[in-house]
């Protein structure tokens, strides 16, 4: 448990420093900001929705820290909560498949996670 939870804030850490690299006036910190999120999906599809949770409130937490409430509710509600919530789908088995493996799941396929996504964006 203490490794998972390592891995989620180190994840955290990273998603919020990617975050403020738009505060450092660069042109090119503002491609940087765009893989926001990149560390809390690779945190949730290795760890699942909880460490994304985690990883979330610690990136949420940095940034309310130094940047301030309006940042820091940009980040939560822009970038922790739709990775959180898009985590908790993606890694949810259906149940079994039917073929004659013992107790397959089957994982939500990527069409039902784009819509979704487009969902939250609208």
């Amino acid at each position: 448990m203490g490794q998972v939870l390592l891995f989620a804030c180190g994840g955290g850490l990273l998603s919020a420093m990617l975050f403020m690299s738009a505060a450092s006036g660069s042109p090119s910190a503002l491609i940087v900001t765009q893989l926001t999120p990149l560390p809390l999906f690779l945190v949730g599809f290795s760890l699942g929705a909880a460490a994304t949770a985690v990883a979330s409130a610690v990136a949420v937490a940095v940034v309310l820290l130094f940047a301030g409430l309006v940042p820091g509710a940009g980040l939560m509600l822009g970038v922790g909560l739709p990775a959180f919530l898009l985590m908790r789908q993606a890694m949810t088995a259906a149940g079994s498949n039917g073929s004659n493996e013992a107790h397959a799941p089957v994982w939500c396929p990527p069409g039902p996670l784009l819509v979704i996504l487009c969902g939250y964006g609208a």
